[in-house]
């Protein structure tokens, strides 16, 4: 009779299991349940925790699984994130903070309204020429901004001479 109910539940369209935080892998927001949003380290989670690099849940900067230390500074939880689109045009690496992109596109979470910064590295035979973005257009190989809305930052690369 149990198994009946639970079916029944399913069926019914009632059952919504939670998404653990950490537990689920993304490239976007999207992939995630209805409260979370894609972290840095490409793991599913609500916007106040982030994911370490082994999948282990840090809550408000702290991981859980630490042991306590008394009287220690508690860091501010991440806020809201925002998407930056990567565009890399010729061969070379956009790095945005610690994450590197080496495709044509990649979509990037970062903290909205936190500093960040995006280097542009050639490779091979190619070197860095210039920002076609508008965000960092008129910057050097080093790009900084602050993120505010969902953007797209671009570097072109080109054979060296």
């Amino acid at each position: 009779m149990r198994l009946a109910c639970v079916l029944a539940a399913i069926l019914a369209g009632c059952y919504s299991p939670d998404v653990r935080d950490c537990t689920l892998a993304c490239d976007t927001s999207a992939d995630c349940a209805a409260d979370q949003v894609c972290g840095a380290q490409k793991m599913c989670a609500s916007p106040a925790v982030a994911c370490g690099s082994n999948g282990e849940v840090i809550d408000g900067g702290i991981d859980r699984d630490a042991p306590a230390i008394a009287d220690a500074p508690m860091r501010d939880a991440p806020g809201p994130m925002v998407t930056i689109t990567v565009m890399v045009m010729g061969m070379g690496t956009i790095t945005l903070d610690e994450t590197a992109c080496t495709q044509p596109m990649c979509m990037i979470d970062v903290p909205m309204n936190v500093a960040a910064t995006a280097v542009a590295t050639g490779s091979g035979d190619q070197a860095f020429m210039r920002w076609t973005s508008v965000t960092c257009l008129t910057q050097g190989a080093t790009c900084m901004f602050t993120p505010a809305m969902p953007t797209t930052i671009a570097a072109m690369f080109m054979k060296k001479n």
